[in-house]
Parts: C-alpha cells; sequence; structure tokens
C-alpha cells in the first residue's frame, strides 16, 4: 500500500491529471459510439420503410381514396422483436435464456403489424394494393385472404408490416 501511495505522490507532483472513473468513462463513450453507428445503418439499410407511427394513417387514408372498398375494421397486430433472442440462442447451441446474447441488448429491431379488413370487388382490390406498391415508403407484406362471399363481392384480409427500433404502439 506505501508503495501505490508513493507512486499517487510521484504521479501527482509530475503533473498527472488521476480522474476517477476515467477508464468507464472512456468505455461508455466508446459503446455509446459503436451504437450510434449501428444505429446509423439500420437506419440506412431500412431508409425506405414507412414510419410505424404513420402506417395506420397511409393505409387508411389509400382505403378512403378507393371509393368502392369499404373498411370493415383496422387493428393493430403489436410490436415483436424480429429476431427473437431466445431462438438466437437456440440456434448458437445455447440454452440458458437467463442470460440474453450481448448483441441483443445493443440494438433490439421491432416488427409492427397492421390487420386491415375491408369488403368490396376483385379490382377494386387489385387496385389498391397496386397504389400500396407505388406509395413513397415502403412495408413487408405479410398475409393476405380474399373472401369472395356473394359474387361480385369479397372481403379482404390483408396484413402489413414495418420495422422499427423502438417497440411503442401503432395507434390504431
Amino acid at each position: 500500500q506505501i508503495t501505490k501511495l508513493e507512486k499517487l505522490i510521484n504521479d501527482v507532483e509530475r503533473g498527472k491529471k488521476i480522474i476517477p472513473g476515467a477508464a468507464q468513462r472512456s468505455r461508455i463513450a466508446s459503446l455509446k459510439f459503436d451504437i450510434d453507428k449501428l444505429d446509423d445503418r439500420l437506419k440506412h439499410m431500412t431508409g425506405g420503410l414507412i414510419d410505424p407511427t404513420q402506417m395506420t394513417k397511409v393505409l387508411q387514408g389509400l382505403l378512403a381514396h378507393q371509393t368502392a372498398l369499404t373498411l370493415l375494421s383496422m387493428e393493430s397486430l403489436g410490436a415483436k422483436p424480429l429476431i427473437n433472442s431466445s431462438d438466437k440462442s437456440k440456434a448458437n447451441g445455447k440454452q440458458n435464456a437467463a442470460a440474453p446474447s450481448p448483441d441483443a441488448a445493443v440494438a433490439q429491431v421491432y416488427m409492427h403489424g397492421v390487420r386491415l379488413k375491408f369488403k368490396g370487388g376483385y379490382l377494386d382490390t387489385l387496385n389498391y394494393l397496386k397504389a400500396l406498391e407505388r406509395l413513397p415508403w415502403h412495408f413487408f407484406w405479410g398475409d393476405f385472404d380474399y373472401d369472395v362471399k356473394n359474387y361480385p363481392d369479397a372481403e379482404g384480409t390483408l396484413d402489413v408490416y414495418t420495422l422499427s427500433l423502438n417497440e411503442g404502439w401503432l395507434g390504431v
């Protein structure tokens, strides 16, 4: 202990600044920089995707322009992790669910879904789907079900998804 104190005294006398926790602060700054780089990369990769908070408004607004289609319901499918950390652990041969992988905590990507149910004819439905594809934003198509109840009228159900870094709920 005396040796350590003498070294500390010598360092102070030579003018060295001793900052408690400097190594930890440096590590935190480095990790924040890494997270920012990962966030930028993810935003670049998903740049064309529609923002989850805008998706419901855009889908509903576009459907309102298709006057021959009637919106029966619109519901949020919630936010789910795109990659489940327990599935990732199993894929790596690890079965310990109590200890998530370090990269799972760094950047979690969430998949936000909306289910639209509507009524209308085939050509009107086709026009709506084409209009969705022409939007400046993009999203992932999920399930699509088209059931002809009484020709020419049918009911359609469409699930669409987008990705986000935030788990926040979609307002439907």
